[in-house]
């Protein structure tokens, strides 16, 4: 893998998509009040003439965010 996008699609996200890369493992971080139910991730591939992959996930699922109260 060459990158990762994550689409944010929140209205209280300014930026809604960040980019991901190899060296920090792919990772991104925000500063924000908890997760989203549904994160789109763009897999973009090193190999030329492979398009790019798109999936999703539950972020809350994975960070094991819990809501307070």
């Amino acid at each position: 893998m060459a990158s990762v996008t994550y689409v944010f699609d929140h209205p209280s996200m300014r930026e809604k998509a960040r980019e991901g890369r190899p060296g920090d493992g792919f990772r991104v971080e925000y500063r924000g009040w908890g997760c989203l139910g549904t994160v789109v991730a763009i897999i973009h591939f090193a190999a030329p003439g492979i398009p790019p992959a798109v999936t999703w996930f539950d972020q809350c699922e994975v960070t094991r965010f819990e809501e307070p109260g």
